[in-house]
């Protein structure tokens, strides 16, 4: 059976992207499934008939955040009996040709919220949003409508703006919900540099699960978002819809957990606040490129980099920002030299850098040694 994909142009870049590919990739190959990844100009009214000659059941797997990408492609196949199966998103409008996998942003959202008000952090921020991403929005909507009085700030295609929104009235926060890792990770350098103590002064959450947030310090309380079966329920999906006669429209949705870390280890107390549901969200979206923020894109990058990491090679990673001699890091570590100067050389190309000290001086920033 072919599976049809359409991916976000530039989501594959971003670790969140390829982690969803890549559980594509996991289940059509476990299932025998040939992948088809497909382009907008392939979906034109013109070519889908060629494009689905001989197939069945017109299915198209959809990867993306882009409010904006995702309204226009569905205008796109409207009218073309295509059926979407949108990744990472809740579908916009209930129709029998859209269907959905999605991580319960919901579920992990009233979860932060309760976690830091019913431990004394009530006076609380939501950083970061993106008005082009519907998991963003939903994050908008429900700390709005469940604390009245959180600030949202919203980061308008420049991370590095957000802060300076947020800079003037960050001492009047003791919690700081951020809508991604990569966000929280850029938040709590700025407010580290700043001289703000995490937890004591304010406890820091975000959603992801990276490696990042694992290992900077100090660590990051994430709820951890499962991008990879995500990828693995959309193929599921198409293959349930695909063999299904009835015309029939599919919610999967994914639930997550809170992994907590230093960002909020210790923090107790009652807040005195009381959460509540009464806002809901009227906000324009924005055609807004979040991964093309310089800022952004080089956490990213870090990110993307430590993912392909062996769990010994982070362990070198902290060697090296420690100063560590290589004779005794080699012994902890039970390798060789040889093998751990050529571990460093692979390391230093994959973080494109010329020396050790470059790179612990591009990681030492995030990460303990």
């Amino acid at each position: 059976m072919k599976v049809f994909v359409i991916i976000e142009p530039g989501y594959n870049a971003s670790v969140w992207g390829r982690t969803i590919i890549e559980g594509l990739r996991t289940e059509a190959a476990k299932k025998r499934y040939e992948l088809v990844f497909v382009t907008r100009g392939e979906l034109e009214p013109e070519n889908t008939d060629r494009l689905y000659d001989g197939i069945g059941k017109r299915l198209l797997i959809m990867v993306g955040t882009s409010i904006v990408w995702i309204e226009g492609l569905l205008r796109l196949i409207e009218g073309q009996g295509i059926h979407a199966i949108l990744v990472n998103n809740i579908p916009m409008r209930i129709t029998g040709n859209i269907s959905g996998v999605h991580n319960n942003h919901d579920l992990a959202t009233k979860t932060l919220l309760e976690y830091l008000v019913g431990n004394g952090r009530g006076r609380l921020a939501l950083f970061g949003v993106n008005r082009n991403s519907q998991a963003d929005i939903l994050k908008d909507d429900l700390v709005r409508r469940m604390l009245d009085s959180a600030k949202v700030y919203y980061s308008d295609g420049s991370i590095s703006e957000c802060y300076r929104a947020f800079e003037k009235d960050a001492a009047s926060y003791n919690g700081i919900i951020c809508t991604n890792d990569i966000v929280a990770v850029y938040l709590m350098k700025r407010l580290l540099d700043a001289g703000y103590r995490i937890p004591e002064d304010c406890a820091v959450v975000s959603y992801g699960g990276s490696v990042l947030a694992e290992m900077m310090t100090p660590s990051l309380t994430t709820v951890k978002l499962n991008y990879n079966e995500m990828g693995r329920q959309a193929v599921l999906l198409y293959a349930n819809l695909f063999r299904n006669p009835d015309k029939v429209s599919v919610v999967t949705s994914i639930t997550c957990d809170i992994v907590e870390r230093e960002s909020t280890r210790g923090i107790s107390g009652d807040s005195g606040v009381r959460l509540s549901e009464s806002y809901k969200y009227s906000g324009k979206n924005r055609n807004i490129n979040f991964i093309g923020d310089p800022d952004v894109g080089r956490l990213m990058e870090i990110e993307v980099a430590l993912t392909e990491c062996e769990r010994t090679d982070l362990e070198i990673i902290r060697g090296i920002i420690g100063m560590r001699r290589m004779a005794e890091l080699s012994e902890e570590l039970f390798i060789s030299e040889s093998t751990l100067k050529y571990r460093i050389k692979q390391l230093l190309q994959r973080f494109g850098c010329g020396s050790r000290q470059e790179l612990a001086d591009m990681l030492g920033a995030y990460i303990k040694p």
